[in-house]
């Protein structure tokens, strides 16, 4: 059995078109009651994103993303003491986050997209979570294919790490990325084989709330996909993993209380 606390990562997304949330945390007191929910409901941490990555999703702007997230960032502490994580593929919108008082910050590009991205994290004391993800959103579900899904995840994993090291960054966080340029097949495999990415020696991070794979294999609309979530959430951790982004808090809170005082009575 995995000896780790689980730790529930908050999904907060402020952008207008997020596949499950998008649009609905554009205002900022809402968002802000939104977030005092999820850690209410048990969050450990907050992840903050600002431009979606769902599937076709395009791009936004450096600017744009700012407009959407700088005014959470400028009240977050006050309002606040659970640590806040950042999703963003690019490094100035990562400096302003850690500037703001982030202690994470969540790149879904595993640190390809920005070629500045790792020479300002290695400025600041954070954790940082590498993803892995086949292309880009626009495109990452046109056709994914591997030679073989774990061990190219498990070389990418490795090549980021030896890069990191080597720009003092050691507070890695690794996320294989299911969902990002995977197939239904794929993102089995690898939650299948969790224990394999628990053996580079890094905590993993875990991202399958509400999505596709879970309507694939049981038909279900976004918002009707907690028991899938739970599910490949509580084998996960029994495999290794630690982190787990979700959507719903309380009942992935519930869920691995419940596994965890079966499994030590």
């Amino acid at each position: 059995m995995n000896s780790k606390e689980a730790k529930i990562v908050g999904i907060v997304n402020v952008t207008p078109d997020s596949f499950s949330d998008g649009g609905t945390l554009m205002d900022l007191d809402v968002c802000l009651h939104y977030i005092e929910k999820l850690i209410q409901d048990g969050a450990d941490i907050i992840d903050m994103g600002a431009e979606s990555t769902r599937p076709g999703a395009s791009l936004v702007s450096i600017e744009e993303e700012r407009a959407r997230i700088e005014p959470i960032l400028k009240v977050y502490k006050k309002h606040f003491d659970t640590p806040l994580s950042v999703d963003t593929m690019k490094s100035d919108i990562a400096r302003l986050a850690l500037d703001y008082g982030a202690s994470m910050i969540n790149d879904v590009t595993g640190l390809t997209s920005d070629s500045k991205m790792i020479e300002v994290l290695s400025k600041y004391d954070c954790s940082v979570v590498i993803m892995h993800m086949q292309n880009r959103p626009k495109n990452m579900q046109d056709n994914p294919s591997y030679e073989d899904v774990v061990s190219d995840v498990l070389s990418f994993f490795k090549h980021k790490i030896e890069q990191c090291q080597s720009c003092k960054i050691s507070n890695i966080i690794l996320d294989p990325g299911i969902g990002f340029g995977k197939t239904v097949d794929h993102n089995l495999s690898i939650l299948r084989h969790m224990s394999q990415f628990s053996e580079l020696g890094y905590p993993l991070y875990i991202g399958t709330s509400r999505k596709s794979f879970i309507d694939k294999l049981s038909p279900s609309d976004v918002d009707n996909r907690v028991g899938g979530t739970i599910s490949s959430n509580i084998l996960a951790w029994m495999n290794g993993a630690e982190y787990f982004r979700v959507h719903d808090v309380f009942d992935m809170k519930q869920a691995f209380r419940v596994a965890r005082a079966i499994l030590e009575q």
